[in-house]
């Protein structure tokens, strides 16, 4: 699964180990709209996004409008989850509480940075801790339960550690914090995102591929050779920091965009008129891994590059050169030097076929649920609210 959706991006998702239960007196009524008003949206844009998104999304119509579309597909999964009742189900419910008891214990923390006693902030005593585990077993066993089945086996936290971080939530909801707008948008949020934790999965085992029906797409597009191996060269000229030997992590400053682009034109123009296309990757291209070598990305089966770069370089032939292709690392170009047919399918190559296969039609049901589920309206010269439609309290 892609890495938008698995991360579900700007939905706060529940922190399965630092989080624990909280009572269902802490929760949203399930009966409140799905969407966020024009006041929480501004707080989210304050508060959830760093300082070039911000003043991305204050600037650029075009990146607000794309950052709206991704929030509001997220609020139409949410939207249902709910839907289909998923949040209904016990686990559902106790992963919501287990969110909603880490946003308050942060809201604690934040409000009471004298009383931290180390890193994790203010602790419950240890009589408070033991009190609330005599009273609230039942809550440690549900809670303890979902976190096992979210986690996979993995051992959940002790009941003392449950016990520590809901006590910090009561002190949090006794001094009103849950009310501060921050800390109720972070509540409204944990809903959405509980939801969409309990729909992903079943969502993707509704997309899934058998084996058979990637065998069938594995033969059709054998024989159309878009299963061919391919062995390509490339010029990069990278949008993102990428490591090398003087900055091994990557990161730091973004480059200019707009220069890379007009570079990466410039050199397709010089590839047309005759010169080298090794000799200009050598000299111009950003990949660590291949300039050296002119760019060369030895042969190579379908589906081990980023799509775009793939949907480019497969509709290529033997000496051909394709236009500037984009793609999250930045502009590429591409030179096909040579194909053979694919063999017959693999373990490994039916295994990345399904992945790629499953990944497509669950990205075109969330489309379709977004379709069915809209919540959001086209941003106007600022923006405007999300809500769902059907309470017709679009600003």
């Amino acid at each position: 699964m892609s890495s938008f959706f698995k991360a579900l991006i700007v939905i706060a998702l529940v922190a399965v180990v630092a989080g624990v239960g909280i009572m269902s007196q802490y929760r949203l009524k399930t009966s409140e709209p799905i969407g966020l008003t024009q006041a929480e949206l501004d707080l989210f844009v304050e508060k959830q996004l760093g300082f070039r998104e911000k003043s991305q999304f204050a600037t650029d119509p075009e990146a607000r409008k794309k950052f709206l579309e991704r929030l509001g597909k997220q609020l139409s999964l949410a939207m249902e989850a709910d839907r289909r009742g998923l949040g209904a189900t016990e686990e559902a419910k106790a992963m919501e509480e287990l969110g909603a008891a880490q946003v308050l214990q942060e809201a604690y923390s934040k409000a009471h940075p004298e009383a931290a006693s180390g890193p994790a902030g203010p602790q419950a005593s240890p009589e408070d801790v033991k009190a609330w585990v005599a009273a609230h077993g039942d809550v440690v066993t549900r809670v303890t339960a979902a976190i096992s089945k979210q986690t996979k086996g993995q051992p959940a936290p002790k009941a003392e550690e449950i016990a520590g971080v809901f006590v910090m939530a009561e002190k949090a909801r006794a001094e009103g914090l849950d009310r501060d707008p921050e800390t109720a948008l972070q509540l409204k949020l944990n809903r959405f995102g509980s939801l969409i934790q309990a729909l992903q999965p079943k969502l993707e085992e509704e997309t899934k591929y058998t084996d058979e029906e990637v065998k069938k797409v594995y033969e059709e597009r054998r024989a159309s050779g878009e299963m061919d191996d391919v062995r390509v060269q490339h010029i990069l000229l990278a949008t993102v920091a990428l490591p090398d030997p003087s900055n091994p992590m990557g990161g730091g400053a973004a480059p200019n965009v707009d220069e890379k682009k007009q570079l990466a034109e410039q050199l397709l123009q010089r590839i047309k008129n005759g010169e080298d296309f090794g000799e200009l990757a050598k000299q111009y291209s950003e990949d660590p891994g291949t300039k050296d070598k002119g760019g060369d990305l030895d042969m190579k089966p379908r589906f081990t590059f980023v799509p775009e770069f793939e949907e480019a370089a497969w509709k290529l032939q033997a000496g051909q050169v394709s236009e500037v292709v984009t793609t999250d690392y930045g502009f590429h170009i591409i030179k096909m030097i040579e194909r053979k047919p694919a063999p017959d399918l693999t373990p490994e190559a039916a295994s990345r076929l399904k992945d790629t296969l499953s990944q497509k039609r669950f990205e075109e049901a969330v489309d379709e649920i977004a379709k069915k589920n809209p919540v959001i309206c086209q941003p106007t010269s600022r923006w405007r609210s999300l809500r769902c439609r059907r309470c017709h309290r679009c600003q």
